[in-house]
């Protein structure tokens, strides 16, 4: 952030509803510790809250990639003024207001609520959310044949309990294949989301770990190791994405190979050039990821930074045993 809080404190009043409404969401088992921004943003507003957050930008930048991992942006990248404003125009529409409640920043709002009213054009319908089944047969369709802005939203709601699986799972291997790296990007999203288990959907994921694109391989390594789908072509692939000088690509590398009880020779001398680097460049996250991934892999972690920087680099032995002793005493204090 550009701005310290102590001098403006309109920018500490969105920091702080930031940080109340992820609190809520975690609290309530709404999402996990890492909340994608858009999806904070639209909690934000349909808590309440979205007039305070929306007079301050706490990024000048987004980017026009859309990436739920976030791994690159600090903090993270939230909804660009535009949907910002639809989510406005949204909340009150479905609350019933009138325009006179909308935030005087978001003066376009007031078009996108009459255009609600009037239409009745959105995902937020009663008669699509009366039962489990009901909402999720036309998402899944509109997945399978839309624009491409018309699958990314309909696979937002894609999940794993109704009986609709083997039409998603068809939709998202659909998408998996698309031309556009924007919806494929959400299909690969959309198969973690939903557990998926089809064979077809976890060969292309595994088939995206060698993508080209960084992002997209990144959150491709994700998924599968989220999904306990790592195979020995995933492992290899995410070997190198551990002497990538970007953050996201080793992280989820070393995520996937930390699902492994054990790796190869040359996987290890990878990760042993990866641990280095993080070392290097004081990277402290990284470091304890390393040293919490070795004790999985080695039976004597400590003996193996023996061997790699005993007399080439004790600073560097130093800090990775002091990590993997953080991460001891971590591990017991915790049971």
């Amino acid at each position: 952030m550009e701005t310290e809080f102590s001098c403006d404190p309109r920018l500490a009043a969105a920091a702080l509803v930031q940080g109340v409404v992820h609190d809520l969401l975690f609290k309530n088992g709404l999402a996990d510790g890492a909340v994608p921004g858009e999806f904070l943003d639209a909690a934000v507003v349909l808590c309440g809250l979205g007039s305070l957050r929306a007079q301050v930008e706490l990024i000048s930048d987004a980017g026009s990639y859309w990436d739920a991992t976030r791994w690159d942006a600090a903090p993270s990248n939230f909804l660009d003024h535009e949907s910002l404003t639809y989510a406005h125009a949204l909340a009150t529409w479905c609350r019933s207001g009138n325009a006179g409640s909308l935030p005087a920043e978001l003066g376009s709002a007031k078009g996108a609520l009459k255009y609600l009213t009037k239409t009745n054009d959105s995902f937020f319908q009663q008669n699509l959310v009366e039962s489990d089944d009901l909402a999720i047969e036309p998402l899944v369709e509109l997945a399978a044949s839309g624009k491409e802005s018309t699958r990314i939203a309909a696979m937002q709601f894609f999940h794993p309990g109704h009986s609709f699986l083997e039409q998603q799972d068809s939709a998202i291997l659909q998408n998996l294949r698309h031309r556009s790296e924007h919806v494929v990007a959400h299909a690969v999203s959309a198969a973690q989301i939903s557990q998926s288990a089809n064979s077809e959907v976890v060969e292309e994921l595994r088939f995206l770990t060698d993508n080209r694109d960084d992002r997209l391989r990144s959150k491709a390594v994700q998924a599968v190791a989220f999904m306990d789908q790592v195979d020995g072509f995933v492992t290899d692939n995410a070997a190198t994405m551990l002497s990538s000088s970007t953050n996201y690509v080793t992280y989820s590398g070393l995520l996937a190979l930390s699902k492994l009880d054990s790796v190869s020779e040359d996987v290890l001398k990878l990760a042993d050039r990866g641990f280095e680097r993080a070392l290097h460049t004081c990277n402290y996250q990284f470091v304890e990821l390393f040293a919490a991934t070795y004790k999985k892999w080695l039976d004597d972690p400590a003996a193996h930074l023996n061997r790699l920087w005993g007399e080439r680099s004790p600073e560097y032995l130093q800090m990775g045993l002091e990590a993997l002793a953080a991460d001891l005493n971590a591990a017991e204090e915790g049971e």
